[in-house]
């Protein structure tokens, strides 16, 4: 996952497209500003992407469709999301090349109802995400 295009920044606030290599979604940046005045560039890894929800968060079981979906809906940052359960303490859902953590909602990671390799919906009225770093060849 990484910074395809920056749509806004400034020193309290930025909007991303983010990348699996296949998929794009726009999420807000919570890791602004960065460390030591860094900007943030184009290439930048993303070390998480976490949903935000207005309500708690309703995730649905759907083992009828496994497979991965990233459905953008009517607003600029509302996304539907099918994904695959990777890890149950921390609550990771893999979608494609995206790892989404649901730990802010699941503080205590999935229940016994989930397991890992089930496929869960949910809805997320916007994604955030937070920044690991520069790419390493990046001089600075």
């Amino acid at each position: 996952m990484q910074i395809k295009e920056i749509l806004k920044f400034d020193y309290n606030y930025a909007e991303y497209i983010i990348t699996d290599g296949n998929y794009d979604v726009i999420c807000l940046c919570l890791s602004v500003p960065l460390p030591n005045n860094k900007v943030p560039i184009t290439g930048m890894e993303v070390e998480m992407i976490y949903p935000f929800t207005f309500d708690a968060i309703d995730i649905k079981m759907n083992n009828d469709k496994k497979e991965f979906l990233i459905q953008n809906k009517n607003s600029h940052f509302e996304y539907f999301l099918r994904g695959m359960i990777i890890n149950k303490e921390k609550a990771l859902v893999k979608i494609d090349g995206f790892v989404i953590c649901l730990e802010k909602d699941f503080e205590e990671g999935f229940n016994d109802y989930y397991q890992i390799g089930d496929f869960i919906e949910f809805k997320a009225d916007r994604l955030d995400c937070e920044l690991k770093g520069y790419p390493e060849d990046h001089l600075y």
